[in-house]
């Protein structure tokens, strides 16, 4: 009974964060970007041809090809590898670069053809708290 009574007093002494969860939450900026189809009606640069010189064609700068759950980011900031947890979104792995996509800012793949491209413009630019759940990889 001792026993339990002193353990129980020394676990009061240990301060509660000790025993919290550390979560890691960064705030960025965020875009979105799409594959366009050829044979679609609506760019949001006018042309496939213009779309796909800024967009890529499908394969991400680590040699996968583009799916949804797949972002952008600055390797300085977030390493190839890196999942994130992206309000709105959902959870995302760094795959790709961008030549705009500097600092804190990811740009998020948002499917192919005219239905990425609204997905595109429903997103528009906004400032987020991403939590990393996991670093590299």
């Amino acid at each position: 009974m001792k026993f339990r009574v002193l353990f129980i007093s020394l676990l009061l002494l240990i301060p509660i964060s000790l025993f919290a969860e550390q979560r890691t939450v960064v705030k960025v900026v965020a875009t979105a970007y799409y594959l366009p189809s050829p044979n679609q009606k609506k760019f949001y640069y006018e042309s496939f041809k213009k779309e796909t010189e800024i967009n890529g064609k499908g394969k991400t700068f680590s040699g996968k090809l583009l799916q949804k759950g797949m972002i952008a980011a600055d390797l300085n900031v977030f390493p190839l590898g890196t999942v994130l947890k992206i309000p709105g979104y959902g959870i995302a792995v760094v795959e790709d670069t961008g030549k705009a996509v500097k600092g804190k800012r990811i740009d998020l793949f948002m499917g192919r053809g005219e239905n990425g491209l609204e997905r595109v413009l429903e997103w528009g630019k906004r400032e987020v708290e991403v939590e990393i759940l996991r670093w590299g990889g």
